[in-house]
């Protein structure tokens, strides 16, 4: 079965995914600098507010 998502908004698909089992939230603030780095080199290096979904599924 397929449901069609494109209508829901990409906060609302962010909070339900972040409510599932298998999933980690990391909130950084306005303060915080963020880095991360992938397999491919830096994803990220600067600064919050970023919200990091981590889908261990």
């Amino acid at each position: 079965m397929s449901v069609d998502l494109s209508q829901v908004s990409t906060a609302d698909l962010h909070r339900e995914l972040a409510r599932r089992t298998g999933v980690r939230e990391i909130v950084y603030g306005p303060e915080d600098n963020v880095y991360i780095c992938g397999n491919d080199g830096v994803i990220i290096d600067d600064y919050g507010p970023v919200r990091v979904l981590i889908n261990a599924d």
